[in-house]
């Protein structure tokens, strides 16, 4: 891979929101199309939204602003907000909110699976939400208190409150150098991550004017447009034109994007900051040395030539001085290397959104950064008469007023660079370069998983959709294994999901369609584990292959009982699935361990993809299992002594067992002496074990009184006594083994009930297991008492998956197998990542590292739906709302109590109104408009500084005094009536 430089940079996600583009993608199609995404404004609109006709009518009133849509609507419950703390919050800090979301949607990567530290460098233009909004409500601001008004409105806290809500631990750094704000914080986050503090960073800025339909009123001479048309780097140049957006983009150190396999759109390969100084006309005016200074600063460190460079985003503002200067400084830098003329294009963005202010430079960087991904540069518009410099090839410049393709070529990489110059003098240079071509290996289709989630059940739906149709575009382009992995690592995990397994991209749209959408609620998991007759020929087979773990675990069960049995355990279990395969796992002493090793290695493989089992419960057999993974005894003594119990039950006499479906009281019945009840699977199902005459002789009594059966397929009476003449060689074999403590609590077979961490199993324990009924029906009831909600089969078949339905019989309970079943002819793989994704959408963590082996990509998935809601406190003075002109005015309710005070100290029969008034302050400060008595104040998002102002007004309000001790330890509405009766 060629130099790039010192410390190079590269950029791995952007999103924004711009003057007629909602995303990226759209801003990007605006651009390629020429479109001039100025809005011009209805006079009427403009007089119902408060333009005086007079200003309208001056002619110096120009009706033209770069809107941004929807700046009143929010997703706040996403981000943990309430209604009454979204609605306080400058609108700035809430679009950037989202757009940071959206940014690290871009780059891949949710910061819960991060493993680096996140930074966040990010500033605002002035909160006129504040000055034309808030101040309007003096009511509001009153009940909320000065510092929660100051939280929301500030600029301080713009960078803070994105790493608050989305959890980010890297430096938090709120910047402001006017129109330069945005790329000088990508500067300074450049600087962070060079600097190793942090690994990942958000940069980026946001400008929000209102009233926001509103124009302007024309000033000679001044910075604006006469006619809402900015003509930048022209010799028209006569002014720019307002605009409102937000945009950031996420930057990580060159090599670590690599590692990871990040989407790179271009590489950063140095930036300069500096300041005018006062050797300049005057404060707000421009330095040509200051600009020519920092560019050359740049391109120094990032050791390229500016002869190297094919395009030049200017801060292009279209004033006339502005302009002259910045190109004058641009061909004072590139003249100390080059004499070379107009090989450079040169544009500016502003000519199609107007001046974002604080978001501008960032915006450009945006542009930039797409013109090099996508190989094109747009064209700067109203560009026919570039300004001279520009025009008469006198300068390294070319005005770029035509898109133009921009390939690669093999000669010499692409270059760009992106200016941006505040009011204040504080300059800022950024060199670009194209990102290195890379090889991508194809990887081989193997079975998947793909994971979405969503805060609420609608969006996921729309997710859903989204991702659907995303795929089916891109089958042919984009590996299944680059969607998957990007679903794992790059999408945080919210409330409500849907999970698909299958082997292609093409494959992918049908499996979301029909999976299952589940609200994450518990992540307790009970493994079970099936006992004999569950076998079948090479099971597990498929996982053996795919993932190193489990064939560790079967050569490690294999090898331990290697001489103890006359054939090849592994040969047998990887064997074909054919009637000799099933004919070779018939015999107990094969089957028994087989099923051990199988049941032992799947429940490994579940725990190194992260599922910690709350529970183990096993069915018979099925037992020894659940004990080695509860750390009772090693797994190579449990395969030597369910080995020898293989062998010893092969020497009882000849049996059978009858599956019976009744309950056990009327199979007792039906059961002569000599037949004993083997097991209780469910209420209505019972295994009954004896001589195979007698069993035979049971089902005809049984299906002569109507209730039917099933005879199971094993040779010997098991859980009979039958077993009786093995049970004491067998007692000596168990115990040879050392027991241990258990580690993780196992349900008994031969009680039902709950054997706890820390006890000790025996070889007595082991013998009364080999003759009692299997309990299993009452295990069950005993997980489920334990709060279990999920349950997974580790081992082949559904059969206790299916007990588990029959008998605890409640819809939003899940049991899932983790092998396949005979009505499910899918591969091995598939339906032990079906069985994960299950417990996923469940809401049980899962661990998918074990899936990342071979090359995987971050790659472009759907942005996350938000579901915006209005939010907004209009000015009280405006018929309509600035934010929207033809909305009408929302009615805002004063923050008052809906009753008076009360007027003494209140006695017990008051409890009922205490709640209510209570209810009607929190309905008031958390902006929600109905109150569960019961329901705490921290989970329908109240905080400590909130729950101070509530308390205070309580106070007030109830005439008592309610500490903030008392209040904690109850924080809901009946906790505070009931702490204010106490005290009466």
């Amino acid at each position: 891979m060629r130099h790039l430089g010192p410390d190079p940079i590269a950029v791995v996600g952007l999103a924004g929101r711009f003057p007629g583009a909602d995303n990226v993608d759209e801003f990007w199609a605006n651009l390629l199309a020429g479109r001039e995404s100025i809005s011009r404004l209805d006079a009427s609109a403009l007089i119902r939204d408060g333009v005086p006709a007079a200003e309208l009518d001056s002619g110096e009133y120009v009706p033209a602003r770069g809107l941004c849509d929807g700046i009143d609507c929010f997703d706040e419950a996403l981000f943990g907000m309430t209604a009454r703390e979204a609605e306080l919050t400058d609108p700035q800090h809430r679009v950037a909110l989202e757009c940071a979301w959206a940014t690290l949607e871009s780059a891949g990567h949710a910061p819960a699976n991060f493993a680096g530290a996140i930074g966040v460098f990010a500033g605002a233009g002035h909160n006129y939400y504040r000055d034309h909004n808030l101040t309007a409500h003096p009511d509001v601001l009153e009940a909320m208190g000065p510092l929660a008004v100051q939280v929301a409105s500030e600029k301080d806290h713009l960078a803070t409150r994105i790493a608050y809500r989305l959890g980010l631990r890297g430096p938090a750094v709120t910047i402001q150098t006017a129109c330069s704000t945005s790329l000088s914080a990508v500067h300074l986050a450049i600087q962070s991550l060079r600097a190793r503090d942090c690994d990942l960073a958000l940069a980026g800025g946001v400008s929000i004017q209102l009233p926001q339909h509103s124009g302007y009123l024309y000033t000679p001479d001044d910075i604006l447009s006469p006619d809402g048309h900015c003509r930048a780097l022209s010799e028209d140049a006569r002014g720019t034109v307002p605009g409102n957006g937000v945009g950031l983009v996420a930057l990580r150190r060159f090599n670590d994007a690599l590692q990871d396999r990040d989407r790179v759109f271009a590489v950063i390969r140095g930036s300069a900051m500096n300041n005018d100084g006062p050797a300049k006309a005057g404060y707000t005016a421009p330095s040509r040395r200051g600009q020519s200074e920092v560019i050359d600063r740049a391109y120094r460190l990032a050791d390229v030539s500016p002869r190297t460079v094919g395009y030049v985003e200017a801060h292009g503002t279209g004033t006339q001085v502005g302009d002259a200067i910045e190109i004058e400084a641009l061909i004072d830098a590139y003249r100390s290397y080059t004499a070379d003329s107009a090989f450079c294009g040169i544009g500016s963005v502003k000519t199609n959104i107007g001046h974002l202010d604080a978001a501008s430079g960032v915006v450009g960087l945006i542009k930039t950064v797409l013109a090099l991904h996508n190989e094109t540069i747009p064209a700067t518009l109203h560009g026919d008469r570039p300004a001279r410099p520009l025009a008469d090839g006198s300068s390294p410049f070319f005005l770029q007023n035509r898109t133009k393709p921009w390939p690669r070529t093999a000669r010499q990489p692409r270059r760009a660079a992106v200016s941006s110059f505040g009011v204040g003098g504080t300059n800022v240079h950024v060199v670009l370069e194209e990102t290195p071509a890379t090889v991508r290996p194809r990887v081989a289709d193997h079975p998947d998983v793909v994971l979405l989630s969503a805060h609420d059940e609608a969006s996921l739906d729309r997710l859903t959709e989204a991702t659907a149709a995303l795929a089916k575009a891109q089958v042919g382009e984009t590996a299944l294994a680059d969607i998957a992995y990007t679903s794992r690592s790059g999408r945080s995990e919210l409330g409500y999901r849907r999970a698909a397994v299958c082997r292609t991209t093409e494959e992918l749209p049908a499996a979301l369609m029909a999976s299952t959408a589940r609200k994450a609620t518990s992540g307790d998991v009970a493994f079970l584990f099936p006992g004999q007759g569950s076998q079948r020929p090479a099971m597990g087979a498929g996982l053996y292959q795919r993932f190193p773990s489990f064939r560790r675990s079967i050569d490690e069960c294999t090898d331990a009982v290697r001489d103890l049995i006359d054939v090849d355990l592994g040969a047998v279990l990887r064997g074909r699935q054919d009637d000799a395969g099933r004919q070779a796992l018939r015999p107990t002493e094969i089957a028994q361990p087989a099923l051990l090793a199988v049941e032992y290695a799947t429940a490994r493989l579940l725990m190194d993809f992260g599922v910690t089992p709350a529970v183990l419960l096993g069915h018979s057999i099925g037992e020894y299992a659940a004990s080695c993974i509860a750390g009772a005894m090693t797994v190579q003594d449990a395969m030597v002594l369910v080995t020898a119990r293989g062998r010893l039950m092969a020497t009882t006499e000849p049996g059978a067992m009858l599956l019976l479906f009744t309950n056990e009281d009327d199979a007792l019945r039906l059961l002569p002496d000599s037949v004993e009840l083997a097991a209780v699977n469910a209420p209505e199902m019972v295994v009954a074990a004896g001589r195979q005459a007698e069993i035979r002789d049971l089902e005809a009594r049984a299906r002569s009184r109507g209730v039917d059966t099933r005879v199971l397929p094993v040779d010997r009476a098991f859980h009979s006594a039958l077993m009786d003449p093995i049970a004491d060689e067998f007692l000596m074999e168990a115990e040879k083994i050392d027991y241990e403590p258990l580690r993780l609590p196992v349900i008994s077979n031969v009680s039902g009930g709950l054997l706890p961490v820390g006890s000790v199993l025996s070889g007595e324990y082991w013998l009364a297991q080999l003759r009692s009924t299997v309990a299993f029906a009452d295990g069950l009831f005993t997980a489920r008492k334990l709060g279990t909600m999920s349950f997974i089969e580790a081992g082949p078949g559904h059969a206790l998956t299916t007990l588990v339905r029959q008998t605890l019989r409640e819809d939003q309970l899940l049991a899932l197998p983790a092998l396949p079943t005979p009505d499910r002819p899918e591969s091995h793989v598939s339906s032990a990542l079906s069985a994960l994704a299950g417990l996923w959408t469940a809401g049980t963590t899962v661990d998918w590292s074990p899936l990342e082996v071979g090359p995987r990509w971050r790659t472009e998935l759907p942005p996350y739906p938000f579901v915006r809601r209005r939010h907004w406190l209009a000015p009280l003075d405006r018929a309509t709302d600035p934010a929207q002109p033809v909305a009408q005015l929302a009615s805002q309710q004063c923050l008052t109590s809906p009753e008076a005070p009360l007027t003494a100290a209140p006695g017990a029969s008051d409890t009922a109104r205490l709640e209510e008034l209570v209810a009607a302050i929190w309905r008031d400060l958390l902006g929600v408009e109905t109150i569960d008595v019961d329901e705490s104040f921290f989970t329908l998002g109240g905080q400590s500084l909130l729950a101070v102002r509530m308390l205070a007004r309580v106070r007030s309000t109830l005439r008592a005094e309610v500490e903030l001790a008392d209040f904690l330890s109850t924080p809901t509405v009946r906790g505070i009536a009931r702490t204010v009766v106490a005290q009466a």
